[in-house]
This record gives structure tokens, C-alpha cells and sequence, in this order.
């Protein structure tokens, strides 16, 4: 994913990119043809030629979101999320998606299966911080469902303690 101060976008890298060169925080030019598949955006570069290193930068620091903030305004865009794990469930690919939820409702985290995060570090009940791309997978057509936070690598999952309530006598 690229991201400026404007939003970000996905990026399907063709054979031939050294994708170890694609730092967090490098600037980078890309060209290439829009496409939308389940209604997320991202940029198809024809050859490796179209993806340009231009410089070094620092990383982006992510916004913290709710997961009711996970949506069309906020696609593209690098964003921390604090919520509690209801659920995993697998894929036969190997990708894992977290059902979580914060104060606002569900969440949906996505993990693809080359991310290196562990199934068995993610049970129900764990209360995390998860950093990732917002993105969209619309599987009805609608345009209009389907928002998820995408992770990158493990580094993007931090378990949290749970807060202990506190007794107040009455």
C-alpha cells in the first residue's frame, strides 16, 4: 500500500520487483491501471519498471480508529485498532480473519497467509492493539460493505492486558 497525505491505495506488484527494497517509510512512484476488485481499489503496475524508488522517509504513524470509523473515508489509510478477539476463523489459503469488537460493534481484521502471524497467538477473549490498511472486500457488489483492517506482519498485532474492573462500594 502507498499512502500520502491524500489517502492510500493498494498496490499489485508485478514479477520482477525486488519487494525487500519496499520499506516501510521509502517514497515510491507507481503507474499503472485502477482496478476494484470486491469494490477495494488498488493500482495493477504493468512491469516492474513502473514502480519507482524516489527516496527515504519515516514510516507513517497510524491513526487510531474505531471499528465504526472502518469505511469509505478511511480506505486506504494506516490505522491502529484496540479491540477484543470474539473470534478466528481460517481459510483454506492460510489466511486468518479476526472478529473482534470495540465499543462501536465488529471489526474484521484480515491476515493473508504470508503476513507470518500465528493462528495460536489469536484467542478469543485477547484484548489487542492490531495496526494495518484499511480495505474493503465487498462481496455482495453493494460498493458499500465489507470494510476490514488488513495487517502486514506480525510486528502489527500487540496483545494488551485486560483492564480489571474496579469495585466501587455503594
Amino acid at each position: 500500500v502507498i499512502e500520502d497525505a491524500g489517502g492510500g491505495i493498494p498496490v499489485r506488484l508485478p514479477d520482477g520487483v525486488e519487494r525487500d527494497r519496499l520499506t516501510r517509510g521509502r517514497s515510491v512512484r507507481v503507474s499503472g491501471v485502477i482496478a476494484a476488485p470486491y469494490a477495494n481499489q488498488e493500482i495493477r503496475p504493468a512491469r516492474a519498471a513502473d514502480v519507482v524508488i524516489e527516496g527515504d522517509g519515516p514510516p507513517l504513524t497510524p491513526v487510531d480508529r474505531l471499528g465504526s470509523e472502518l469505511g469509505e473515508t478511511t480506505e486506504g489509510t494506516l490505522a491502529r485498532i484496540v479491540a477484543t478477539i470474539e473470534r478466528v476463523d481460517a481459510s483454506g489459503s492460510g489466511s486468518i480473519t479476526i472478529i473482534a469488537e470495540d465499543a462501536t460493534g465488529e471489526i474484521r481484521v484480515h491476515l493473508h497467509a504470508g503476513s507470518g502471524v500465528s493462528r495460536e497467538r489469536l484467542k478469543p477473549g485477547l484484548r489487542l492493539s492490531a495496526t494495518g490498511i484499511i480495505g474493503q472486500r465487498d462481496a455482495g457488489g453493494t460498493g458499500t460493505a465489507g470494510y476490514r483492517l488488513h495487517l502486514r506482519t506480525p510486528v502489527d498485532v500487540a496483545p494488551l492486558a485486560t483492564p480489571t474492573p474496579t469495585v466501587t462500594p455503594t
